[in-house]
């Protein structure tokens, strides 16, 4: 004891100081050498009810002097008379397991209080981690009362992602078993609370789907299904939030309009390249850490590939007509009520006729008779790509541009581009699929261009030409090559997956966000300042940056390709490609820059001669600096 202290005081200091006897803290035969802090009886016994707990157990510390003096005195009586044990005691006495649960229990309450701060105040935490040790510390009930308590008064954005880290947390508590997370989401236990999202009553949704949870939290399966029900609810806050840039759709009466039946009304689209940004312009990322895309609108063969016509029809009752020979004839509103299933057919064209107000699902009267009241005629519209399914162009997005224009025209509204690309986002969230604003931008601006949206709501998209010159545009056309890989696009559950690792945050996924919104700044700065070399390695760390957003993008024939074409279109003197597949990967069509426009025709030797690549077929292609066109044409 002569060599040791207790809070740095040595112990002859401590005792002439407290008036503490050895007889008090060893009392009992202990030997001199047995006498140490582990036994000492040094720590009082405080009463609910009794002395301040911080005074008594400091009271050995506090200052000497004459009046604080008789105050110490009465001290050390009063801590004489207490009820004393030592360490040795005290840990012979606790409960571990109560001591180690309450710890658990405090760590539970305070994370269900930093997950709740994190969700309103929009944090990059990856919060799956704490979901798996809730699971198997038993405290999922604390984690799922504090999702529920955020979603239940949270605006849109917030509560789509508490409701889709509910998705994740039921995920966890099914601990792999259960089956897939992708897949449908219709019960119909499930349908009230769905309604009351999307008529913005949160707090009542939120209670319904709670009650159906403790009813399914019995089996992994019955988990992972509420877990996609969880994700089908949050889809629909996320509809409610894109659908805020309904306000940006500015809608004039054309003056000049004549009520004719003589026309057909005739938008054009180009196809589009994403040349970096892609996955920054997709809800919730693009509201939730703002967008920036680079693209550029391209003709196929000389023409715009994508395109929509409407006329006015004596009939009061609607016609359409898709690719092939595919006819509709919607003489009925019910025909209307499966806009939002996407495979559902002519579903882009009735979710294209609502959102225009050619008709209204609301009102109660017949489909005739809004034809009569509104427009005094019927329609006909036609829609065509001239692309193969799944090519990566943007088509179906900028097919529903085309047909909203061709709409507008048709009923005497005038418009402007920016009008169409917001129109094109509600129509997507309309049909469920859940769509980005690049692909409109793609093809209704012409040439290069960047497109920004800010990390807010309502979500407003921005676009600013990036203009070339015609040399630049020759040098580009010269160098440009687009060819179909012969494998479609296959985006199912794609969209799905990135959403849901970025809802959870996962490392990755943010920080690759981050990483394509300044490739796509940097991307447009070498487009203005004309470094080509730049745009290229723009190119090339942007389908990068596609790879690691959604894994399995790029199959082994589109690699095969890439090396048959990396000696004719490097990144300078590098090995590294200066092309990309178009859109989010995974096939149709692949682009490139040649590293020497005068290879070209060997470039299509190469690719004709070349094994295990029969389906691969270049497509001509240029760059289109008009974008949509507008022009009418005699029935």
């Amino acid at each position: 004891m002569e060599r040791t202290t207790y809070c740095n005081i040595p112990w002859k200091n401590f005792l002439e100081r407290t008036g503490i006897t050895t007889s008090d803290l060893w009392p009992g035969p202990f030997a001199q050498k047995e006498q140490t802090l582990w036994n000492a009886k040094l720590f009082p016994v405080l009463s609910s009810c009794g002395e301040p707990t911080m005074d008594m157990l400091f009271w050995a510390f506090s200052s000497q002097g004459s009046e604080v003096g008789l105050s110490l005195a009465v001290k050390l009586e009063r801590w004489r008379a207490s009820w004393r044990y030592s360490l040795c005691d005290i840990l012979q006495n606790a409960d571990l397991n109560a001591d180690f649960q309450a710890k658990r229990s405090m760590f539970y309450e305070v994370f269900a209080r930093q997950l709740a701060k994190g969700l309103l105040e929009n944090e990059n935490i990856h919060y799956l981690p704490y979901f798996q040790s809730a699971v198997v510390d038993g405290f999922t009930k604390v984690v799922l009362e504090a999702l529920d308590s955020v979603a239940s008064t949270a605006p849109p954005n917030v509560a789509a992602r508490t409701l889709a880290l509910t998705a994740d947390m039921l995920s966890c508590m099914a601990r792999g078993e259960g089956g897939l997370r992708s897949g449908p989401a219709a019960n119909e236990k499930f349908l009230p609370a769905f309604d009351a999202f999307e008529n913005g009553h949160f707090e009542r949704g939120v209670g319904l789907m709670r009650k159906q949870r403790e009813e399914w939290s019995f089996k992994p399966d019955m988990l992972i299904r509420c877990a996609r029900h969880y994700e089908g609810a949050a889809q629909i806050c996320i509809r409610r939030a894109v659908m805020s840039a309904k306000q940006f759709i500015s809608l004039k009466e054309n003056l000049a309009f004549e009520r004719t039946m003589d026309h057909w009304y005739v938008a054009e689209c180009p196809a589009r390249l994403d040349l970096s940004g892609g996955w920054t312009d997709t809800p919730p990322v693009t509201y939730e850490n703002g967008g920036a895309v680079v693209n550029v609108a391209i003709l196929i063969d000389g023409k715009r590939p994508i395109g929509a016509k409407v006329r006015r029809t004596e009939s009061f009752s609607i016609i359409l007509r898709g690719d092939g020979d595919d006819v509709q004839v919607l003489s009925d509103l019910s025909h209307f009520r499966d806009y939002c299933i996407p495979n559902a057919a002519g579903a882009l064209l009735k979710a294209c006729l609502i959102l225009a107000e050619v008709v209204s699902l609301e009102e109660k009267t017949s489909l005739e008779q809004q034809l009569r009241d509104r427009w005094n005629c019927g329609f006909e519209v036609v829609s065509w790509s001239n692309l193969p399914q799944g090519s990566g162009l943007g088509t179906s997005s900028i097919l529903a541009a085309a047909i909203i224009a061709a709409l507008w025209s048709a009923t005497g509204r005038s418009f402007d581009n920016m009008a169409v690309v917001h129109a094109v986002l509600c129509v997507e969230q309309m049909l469920t699929t859940g769509g980005g604003w690049q692909d409109q931008v793609g093809g209704v601006f012409g040439g290069v261009k960047v497109g920004t949206s800010l990390p807010q709501l309502p979500l407003q998209v921005s676009v600013q030409p990036i203009p070339l010159g015609d040399q630049r545009i020759r040098d580009l056309n010269s160098r440009l090559l687009v060819i179909y890989t012969g494998k479609p696009r296959l985006a199912k559950n794609l969209l799905q997956n990135v959403v849901r690792s970025w809802y959870s945050r996962d490392s990755q996924v943010v920080s690759t966000c981050e990483s394509l919104k300044k490739t796509a700044q940097r991307c447009a700065q070498a487009f203005e300042a004309w470094n080509y070399e730049t745009v290229c390695s723009c190119i090339s760390d942007y389908y990068g940056q596609k790879k690691c957003m959604a894994a399995g993008t790029e199959p082994a024939s589109v690699r095969h390709i890439i090396r048959i074409l990396l000696p004719f279109a490097r990144v300078g003197t590098s090995d590294v490609f200066a092309g990309s597949l178009a859109g989010a990967g995974g096939g149709g069509f692949l682009y490139c820059l040649l590293s020497d426009p005068n290879q070209r025709k060997t470039v299509f030797r190469v690719i004709e001669n070349a094994k295990s690549v029969e389906e691969v077929q270049i497509f001509p292609a240029s760059i289109d600096t008009e974008g949509l066109k507008m022009y009418t044409l005699p029935v």
